[in-house]
């Protein structure tokens, strides 16, 4: 005999049996071309984020909130929201919702992992037609923060968790950053151009990405004139990756050639962002 699935309104009716799908719309959060929302979520701007919207999107009383994670088919749980409203925003036209957690499942977003095979691009959706579709595929101890340190290898990260990372001051990645100098290489998504830098002396990589989160263009030539024509806006972006690492001792000379070997293995003179 075949176990049934868990589905998601299953689970959220155990706690809240009166939830019916038809009068909830479910948002899944994607890359936007501008934010990561697994980032904004980890920074704990999800809901004010959400709440700005380009049309009028939550038309149901209730918003069930799905972000994207690593692979196509999976999202992560950001809660229930009571939809109370919007008003026009004088800025852009947009729209500005007022929501608010619903408090019966608070404990569980961030933990419940939804198996959905989105193969369609409408991010919002009505419940009713998805709800046998929404997977229970895991549920985590505890709430989904941002990663610890992954090793210099294995560092790629966005503008957006970089921000996050720099502002909230996070030790695990702060320790390692500051204790190691090398070459970097930052990849401009929107058109695949890269700028190849050095980190050296005192705060290691730490103290120079610091920078970029502050400014945007770390105080680059042709960085800084890009965010000067496109604005601050342009740097969500930016990729952020360790090409090899060095000693915070060795010499500025040392770094610098490494640095000049790298330009020239990925062409970042002629290619990309590097200006000497």
């Amino acid at each position: 005999m075949e176990i049934p699935q868990l589905t998601l309104f299953n689970l959220l009716n155990i706690r809240l049996p009166d939830l019916k799908p038809s009068e909830c719309k479910i948002h899944t959060a994607v890359w936007n071309g501008r934010d990561n929302p697994l980032d904004v979520y980890t920074s704990g701007k999800f809901e004010e984020w959400q709440n700005e919207q380009n049309q009028k999107n939550f038309n149901k009383p209730f918003i069930i909130s799905l972000i994207q994670m690593s692979s196509d088919n999976k999202w992560l749980f950001a809660g229930v929201y009571h939809s109370l409203g919007y008003k026009q925003d004088p800025n852009d036209g947009g729209y500005i919702y007022e929501t608010k957690e619903v408090e019966n499942f608070s404990d569980l977003n961030g933990r419940i992992v939804i198996h959905f095979d989105r193969n369609f691009r409408a991010s919002y959706l009505l419940a009713e037609n998805h709800e046998k579709k929404l997977i229970v595929s895991e549920i985590k101890e505890h709430r989904l923060t941002i990663e610890s340190f992954p090793g210099f290898t294995n560092v790629l990260i966005s503008k957006d968790k970089l921000d996050n990372i720099v502002n909230r001051n996070i030790e695990s990645w702060k320790s390692p950053l500051s204790n190691v100098a090398g070459v970097y290489i930052i990849t401009d998504l929107s058109n695949g151009k890269h700028y190849v830098g050095s980190a050296y002396g005192q705060g290691g990589f730490w103290a120079r990405w610091s920078t970029y989160s502050q400014n945007g263009h770390g105080d680059n030539v042709m960085l800084k004139q890009l965010i000067n024509e496109k604005g601050f806006v342009h740097s969500k972006n930016f990729q952020f990756s360790i090409l090899e690492t060095a000693d915070t001792t060795a010499s500025q000379d040392e770094i610098l050639m490494r640095e000049a070997h790298w330009k020239k293995v990925i062409h970042s003179r002629v290619n990309g962002y590097n200006a000497n």
